[in-house]
């Protein structure tokens, strides 16, 4: 839990706690030697319809704090875009995981990455939470349905990288002078 003892003189730390007040911690994860961010799922649970317009600002937080607990880069808090049930950190990296998607965020800017969609997700495995790029990060995805069995799927979720070419192409209008003749 963050130490929020300043929050009377300081707004921002205010609307934190506000935020914080119905949220149920999920974990910690290091950002670098002095800072954590924490990892909360807010707990909002649908108990009738019209409660749905309420639910997107009720999904989950995390709040980066000191290593002392203190809340850190203006009392601000990163709102995530699904409820998430369990979470794993990769490198730069976090992924929230929920039933419906995954949220890939950069751990130092708090900024979603990617996105990756499908029906009743689970974590399964994620490991320690170390900067170990072997451990493993596995989840359960429902599958499609066979007569009276569901199969699931049980993937492994590995980071990806964009491929630049290193080979850059001189002269387009080279490749096809031989043609030309």
């Amino acid at each position: 839990m963050p130490d929020l003892q300043d929050v009377m003189s300081n707004t921002s730390m205010s609307l934190l706690k506000d935020r914080l007040k119905e949220a149920r911690p999920l974990g910690l994860v290091r950002v670098d030697a002095n800072e954590l961010l924490l990892i909360y799922d807010c707990g909002y649970r649908l108990q009738s319809s019209k409660q749905l317009l309420n639910l997107m600002s009720h999904l989950g937080i995390g709040c980066y704090v000191t290593k002392r607990g203190i809340p850190s880069r203006s009392s601000g808090y990163i709102r995530w875009e699904t409820q998430a049930s369990g979470f794993a950190c990769r490198g730069n990296h976090i992924l929230l995981v929920s039933s419906q998607f995954i949220e890939v965020r950069n751990i130092n800017t708090g900024k979603i990455v990617q996105v990756i969609e499908d029906v009743d997700i689970r974590l399964m495995y994620s490991g320690c939470s170390t900067s170990d790029r072997d451990d493993r990060v596995l989840v359960a995805i429902r599958g499609n349905k066979k007569e009276d069995s569901v199969a699931e799927r049980v993937v492994e979720l590995v980071e990806t990288v964009e491929y630049v070419s290193h080979s850059a192409v001189s002269n387009m209008s080279d490749i096809w002078d031989e043609w030309d003749t």
